[in-house]
């Protein structure tokens, strides 16, 4: 049992943010590796429906979400674990790259029942990728005990559009997913930008002075 201080939680946050901005301006100087995500803030007025599809290292989640003047709320929500002792496991080198995108287009297929209109989709992968364009990503490698081949050096939003496809979802789910490097990191700026746009505008005004 421990305890940690206000002050020696805000002096490991700025230690962090300055480890990030350095690997960001010179990688030989950080302990940290670090590659460029392009995402626009929001402007806390968007209102609709918009699917979301966050890929992570133990569970796969869809939720249909609904934006209003109140806030964000999750209107539906399905998850599943990438394992599943004694019935399935799509992280292992015997899983084929459309297996794996196969099961994260059914979870989109799932969470999109009674839906008849399209709607965005938004894909956070939890993964270190290249951003090459806007809506896309080039998986650079596999972390976190994964090891499906064929997916290393494609474009990650590609093989989801074709898992999709194979769904017969991309009539339901517009998916030119938006793109974020760390679930925990790039993808949680949209979300604090909805909620504390002031705060988070002024934090990286702050970071990248």
């Amino acid at each position: 049992m421990f305890e940690v201080t206000d002050e020696e939680l805000r002096r490991g946050m700025e230690d962090f943010m300055e480890e990030m901005a350095r690997g960001l301006d010179d990688p030989s100087t950080s302990t940290l590796y670090m590659e460029p995500c392009y995402v626009a803030l929001p402007s806390g007025k968007e209102r609709g429906k918009a699917l979301a599809l966050d890929f992570g290292g133990t569970n796969a989640r869809a939720s249909l979400i609904e934006l209003t003047s109140d806030g964000l709320h999750v209107v539906r929500q399905v998850a599943r674990p990438l394992r599943k002792a004694g019935a399935y496991d799509v992280t292992t080198k015997d899983t084929s790259r459309e297996a794996l995108f196969d099961f994260l287009a059914e979870l989109v297929a799932d969470v999109l029942a009674g839906e008849d209109t399209a709607l965005p989709l938004g894909h956070t992968f939890s993964y270190g990728t290249h951003q090459e364009e806007l809506r896309d990503a080039r998986l650079l490698v596999w972390s976190k005990e994964i090891v499906v081949p064929g997916v290393e050096g494609e474009m990650v939003n590609a093989l989801l559009e074709e898992a999709l496809r194979r769904k017969r979802t991309r009539r339901h789910a517009d998916s030119h997913p938006q793109r974020y490097r760390r679930r925990a990191a790039c993808g949680r700026v949209p979300r604090a930008g909805y909620g504390h746009r002031h705060d988070l505008c002024d934090r990286l005004q702050q970071l990248l002075s």
